[in-house]
């Protein structure tokens, strides 16, 4: 009853408030900008993701800036409101790793991941592929995502958190509009990690964008050890032999933060030693 008068009485001044957002101050970055109510999904305006509890599912999933160990930034949602939901990669059309519709970027990623522990090679083919997710993930995909952010502080970002369309100057626009937006989400967890370790990887040229911004917070927040790791888009062929996943592996441990198991969804236990 309280959230249904809270609703209610806001429901004239502040279109956004129906918008959940959990992290206060991207939540006030967020209405901070001009013309903000026109990046509210509705069917007015036909935004992905379709469900605009959807636009900060990403943040609202890790739960704190706190919990943040990994960013990993994509660009755009997908271009479709069955598959668009909020986190970077995942594609909410499809559940089961076997699909034939698994998105490219997706099975390039886990074949990355794969590669990393020697149970594939980056040349294989797609049967070798779905034999070895099968045999060691036992999760849909949408398990699998929000169990590495729930899990493991994975944060999936998109550089733009909306999709009105695939013209150029309409996905420059989002681009624009979402920029300090995602400025303030990266400030947020850097500030909140200090004398933790951050590992952001930067997948594709719009991700790449975001590196001097990255570059100026490590100067700012000197107590956090934060490392960036710039990679080709997921969508390129070459993704699964880039040494990603291996990279990431060798960071963590550098950073003494805890090494994240991305088949399992786990992190040993270093990362609880060194929060306590």
């Amino acid at each position: 009853m309280l959230s249904l008068r809270f609703v209610e009485g806001h429901r004239n001044q502040n279109t956004n408030f129906l918008m959940r957002c959990d992290w206060e101050v991207v939540k006030r970055c967020f209405e901070a900008q001009p013309n903000h109510s026109d990046y509210v999904p509705s069917a007015a305006n036909g935004l992905f993701p379709v469900n605009k509890d959807m636009v900060f599912r990403a943040l609202n999933l890790v739960g704190s800036p706190r919990n943040v160990r990994i960013i990993i930034v994509g660009q755009d949602p997908y271009p479709r409101a069955e598959s668009a939901v909020g986190i970077s990669f995942l594609d909410g059309a499809v559940e089961n790793f076997q699909s034939p519709r698994l998105a490219p970027s997706v099975r390039h990623i886990l074949q990355a991941i794969l590669v990393s522990r020697k149970l594939v090679g980056p040349q294989d083919n797609v049967d070798k592929l779905r034999t070895a997710l099968r045999d060691n993930i036992g999760e849909t995909q949408t398990e699998w995502f929000t169990s590495l952010a729930t899990r493991c502080g994975v944060l999936w970002l998109n550089r733009s958190l909306t999709f009105g369309g695939k013209d150029p100057k309409t996905l420059q626009i989002h681009l624009t509009f979402w920029k300090p937006v995602i400025e303030t989400i990266l400030e947020e967890v850097v500030r909140a990690r200090v004398g933790q370790g951050l590992i952001v990887l930067l997948w594709g040229a719009k991700a790449a964008d975001l590196r001097p911004v990255l570059v100026g917070l490590a100067n700012k927040h000197k107590n956090c050890s934060m490392k960036l790791l710039l990679n080709v888009h997921p969508l390129g062929h070459t993704f699964p032999g880039a040494g990603v996943f291996e990279s990431v592996k060798r960071v963590e441990e550098e950073l003494k933060m805890g090494v994240t198991d991305f088949l399992s969804a786990t992190v040993s236990e270093q990362e609880c030693q060194n929060e306590s």
